[in-house]
């Protein structure tokens, strides 16, 4: 299989997250999707599918992630990736349906597409319940009435005691349909919404070049133009998330932090201390290596302290300082290591540029992308800083579990100087001579 299609993304919708358009037939409008290498569902957003006229099942899905939730039906339709000129479509797949969503769920997107394996994306079958309500046809789209008034808890209760059903997720359906190669990459230069110019509306700003990126669906390493083939290849230890093994961390410079492993108590929900995941747009790790890591950043430069004490303590927004306090050439690089496909390491770094953003979360500010979550258990999360760095492809054919590979790009524009940034003009210029726009 050597086809390989390149889909235009961008980080407006999901503030900070990337999305990709896809296309449902009978619905006019092409809808934005949160690529989320953390989670396993398509799903979209109620209110933007009226028109819909899917094949109903009697399966319904109540899916929860680090934050917000939804519950809905589950249907099979026809779903296009791509655009007008090179897209895939697979005629019957599954679809969630959201019908009760926790707010900031999808952010702006109108939905989310899951990258990862089947056994997140975990459903039940409810039509013994169906029977007992007494309606017919037995399916649950249209949301009944009867259901849609049953509050969380009880729907919790309908769906726990009902039959589970494992549905296959988009991703194994491209590939089971010999569509694609069973791979994707990412090609994003940000992990937080470029605001350097505050006159900007939406559409200008998700047009933005380095708001921009590109999902490479299938074989990605035949488009040399972006890539070094310099490829570290990391070992994925589960195919529950992207699990990986993370041994170390720390500055450029000083001496790596051992990472801890992950508790007993929390292997079987977590499986690894390590993901990586396209839908975080932060690193996040456990307390006790943050509070370390911020004691590096202060053994470099004692002014750091002052500058890192706004983000000792998290609080689910993103918060900016004064751009002109941070000046990313004095930063050090972070370095990352993680086991590689043969048991040995696997050395990533970050630069400063990736974890800190500037003009984010307005203009003339800059945000710290490194965080810890309360009582989170022994397990990093490898967001976007991370993938804003390489090349980075996701070998699900690889082995039993797959493969997580990392390439020096050819194209660095998160490497550029502000005043770079700034030019819009010749931004763009640079991105459609290294074919980087779509």
């Amino acid at each position: 299989m050597t086809r390989s299609l390149l889909v235009p993304i961008s980080n407006l919708y999901g503030n900070g997250d990337f999305t990709a358009q896809i296309l449902l037939e009978g619905v006019a409008s092409p809808l934005n999707l949160i690529l989320d290498t953390g989670s396993s569902t398509l799903v979209v957003d109620a209110a933007h599918i009226e028109h819909l006229q899917p094949i109903p099942t009697t399966i319904a899905q109540r899916v929860a992630y680090g934050m917000g939730s939804w519950i809905g039906p589950v249907v099979k339709h026809a779903v296009i990736l791509g655009h007008e000129n090179d897209n895939v479509r697979l005629p019957e797949v599954h679809l969630a349906i959201e019908q009760s969503l926790d707010k900031n769920t999808f952010m702006l997107a109108d939905g989310i597409l899951g990258l990862a394996y089947s056994e997140l994306n975990l459903a039940h079958d409810i039509q013994h319940y169906l029977n007992q309500l007494n309606i017919q046809p037995a399916s649950t789209y249209p949301w009944p009435a009867a259901v849609f008034e049953k509050n969380i808890s009880d729907l919790d209760d309908i769906l726990f005691t009902s039959p589970k059903h494992h549905i296959t997720p988009y991703f194994d359906e491209l590939e089971k349909h010999n569509l694609v190669a069973n791979q994707f990459a990412f090609v994003v230069h940000r992990s937080s919404i470029y605001r350097g110019d505050p006159e900007q509306d939406d559409n200008a700003l998700a047009h933005h070049p380095l708001n921009t990126g590109i999902l490479v669906v299938g074989n990605p390493k035949l488009h040399s133009h972006m890539h070094k083939n310099d490829f570290q290849t990391v070992k994925v230890v589960h195919d529950k998330y992207y699990n990986v093994n993370v041994l170390s961390i720390g500055l450029s410079g000083q001496t790596q932090i051992p990472f801890p492993k992950l508790e007993a108590k929390h292997v079987k929900s977590y499986i690894s201390n390590g993901i990586v995941d396209s839908g975080a747009s932060a690193m996040v790790f456990p307390q006790s290596v943050f509070n370390q890591l911020l004691a590096q950043f202060s053994t470099h430069n004692t002014d750091f302290k002052h500058l890192l004490s706004t983000y000792e303590t998290f609080t689910g927004k993103e918060i900016g300082i004064p751009l002109d306090l941070v000046n990313l050439d004095s930063w050090p690089d972070l370095i990352i290591v993680l086991e590689n496909e043969l048991g040995n390491t696997a050395e990533l770094k970050l630069s400063a540029s990736t974890y800190w953003q500037t003009h984010a979360p307005k203009k003339n500010q800059i945000s710290f992308k490194i965080t810890s979550l309360p009582d989170w258990p022994n397990q990093a999360i490898l967001g976007l800083p991370l993938l804003n760095n390489y090349f980075t492809i996701f070998n699900r054919s690889a082995g039993e579990t797959g493969t997580i590979e990392f390439a020096n790009k050819h194209f660095c524009p998160h490497l550029m100087t502000d005043k770079q940034h700034q030019d819009k003009q010749t931004l763009k210029q640079h991105f459609m001579q290294h074919k980087h726009i779509l």
